[in-house]
């Protein structure tokens, strides 16, 4: 029952520290993309401001004009993948506390089984204690009776 407890505790600990690995690396890979889209987003208002102010020359605005569609695609993907990401953080978090769930209500199981494999074996060391007492007072007894 202490082997099961501390081997449960130790694939707790493992399944937490794997969990918050994984959540700490998405928060890195989410805010990296978050600084990546202002910096698209920032490309794209650039872009759209160069397209106003050339508006005369047609070759250069429909350059932009390309470029704008390429920078609003990439943001459009970026913000799909920080969507996915996001759900992708959610999911393994609901995993990580269900987890911690199951493996708490483990634990509870296996101390309450400690528990009782205490007291039945304290009862049980108490009757084989009674048993002897009683062994040493009828052999005492009979002592007695042949002295």
């Amino acid at each position: 029952v202490h082997s099961q407890l501390h081997r449960l505790k130790l694939e707790l600990e493992e399944a937490h520290k794997a969990s918050q690995g994984q959540i700490k690396e998405f928060e890195r890979e989410r805010k990296e993309m978050e600084k990546q889209l202002l910096r698209y987003r920032e490309d794209l208002r650039i872009a759209e401001e160069q397209a106003r102010e050339a508006l005369h020359f047609k070759a250069e605005k429909e350059m932009l004009n390309s470029e704008i569609v390429k920078l609003s695609a990439v943001v459009q993907d970026l913000e799909g993948k920080l969507l996915e990401e996001e759900e992708a953080r959610q999911q393994l978090k609901v995993k990580y506390e269900t987890d911690i769930s199951k493996y708490d209500l483990q634990l509870q199981t296996l101390v309450l089984e400690k528990e009782m494999a205490l007291v039945q074996m304290a009862e049980t060391n108490d009757n084989a204690l009674k048993h002897l007492r009683d062994e040493h007072e009828e052999e005492v007894q009979r002592l007695r009776q042949q002295l």
